[in-house]
């Protein structure tokens, strides 16, 4: 009968395991973390404007801070880039508006 007691046959391979299994606990807590917090952060934060939406694809905002928030919000907030998208639709359909003279959208 087997001695349950008795040392692993792999000894390097035990630990290897028990640090993999480690090392995969923390990076599915840091994912876990990561995710919870943007779905915190769009459920926390007011939502840029339809004005600000429209600088920034035309690249009118140039201060760096502002900058760095419009886009951290919109990376994280699926509305957001949703009316990101309108915007720039609109933006475009009114710059060929205007280079076709076709204002009859």
């Amino acid at each position: 009968m087997r001695d349950l007691k008795a040392e692993p046959k792999f000894p390097d391979l035990s630990s290897k395991v028990g640090a993999i299994r480690r090392e995969f606990a923390l990076q599915t807590t840091i994912i876990f973390l990561r995710v919870f917090s943007t779905l915190r952060h769009c459920t926390d934060m007011n939502h840029i404007s339809d004005h600000d939406l429209e600088r920034y694809y035309l690249g009118m905002v140039t201060d760096e801070v502002e900058l760095a928030a419009l886009e951290e919000h919109y990376l994280g907030c699926p509305a957001c880039a949703k009316r990101a998208e309108e915007s720039t639709q609109y933006v475009d359909a009114i710059r060929a508006a205007l280079v076709t003279g076709k204002f009859d959208l």
